[in-house]
């Protein structure tokens, strides 16, 4: 567990880090490191970008967020995709741009469907 939440502590400083200063920082080994990495992405808790290194994700993201004011998109948007859900009877997705995340869904009535749980990354 401890591992894991080495390189979670060094996301929580916003700068880049690829999976090399992970390890070094952390005293892991590189495949330690890459895999503990891989799994903050696949859970939200980092993005990684073009140039492969990891940043905060919209987990970490949110979690530091419980200072902002104002409303949770996610609340604001559920009444409307809940009136489009019944509209078209189809599943309904809220994604945020910035992070292949889904934030809110609703279920289709449709026994084919394609379902996205809130807060799972893809």
């Amino acid at each position: 567990m401890d591992n894991a939440l080495r390189p979670l502590q060094l996301l929580r400083r916003a700068q880049p880090l690829t999976v090399s200063e992970a390890a070094a920082k952390s005293g892991v080994a590189r495949s330690t490191a890459h895999r503990l990495s891989a799994m903050l992405k696949y859970r939200g808790f980092a993005e990684q970008g073009g140039d492969k290194a990891y940043r905060p994700g919209p987990v970490l993201r949110a979690a530091g967020a419980g200072a902002r004011s104002g409303p949770d998109v996610r609340e604001v948007a559920r009444p409307c995709l809940e009136a489009l859900n019944q509209r078209v009877g189809e599943t309904v997705h809220l994604t945020v741009v910035s992070a292949p995340m889904c934030g809110s869904s609703t279920r289709s009535r449709a026994d084919m469907r394609r379902t996205w749980d809130p807060g799972r990354a893809w």
